[in-house]
């Protein structure tokens, strides 16, 4: 999608093919609505659906919700993967040539 809108001077819309195509395969928007039932009591969760469906109704925010909900599952796992030590890949001195110790 990001290629598509860089590299194609051409592509104007998400509205158009094959943008729209695309975004309406991207499941993070029905997913977002049944997990409503599964979290909320029931007349919340047709309220947040109707929400959902709302906030989601073009290809644009359909294709925003999906980056969203993506970012936060990241964010979410920030703690749980581990990392290597800073010097492994950092030095305030541009000369030093990095390596593993």
């Amino acid at each position: 999608m990001r290629n598509h809108f860089a590299h194609k001077y051409s592509a104007r819309s998400f509205d158009e093919q094959p943008a729209r195509e695309w975004c309406s395969s991207l499941r993070q928007p029905s997913l977002m609505e049944q997990a409503t039932s599964k979290v909320l009591p029931t007349a919340m969760a047709q309220q947040a659906r109707e929400y959902v469906q709302l906030v989601t109704a073009s290809s644009r925010q359909k294709y925003e919700m999906t980056v969203f909900g993506l970012f936060g599952s990241l964010l979410r796992r920030l703690n749980v993967v581990p990392r290597i030590e800073t010097s492994m890949w950092f030095s305030d001195d541009s000369d030093r040539e990095l390596t593993p110790s």
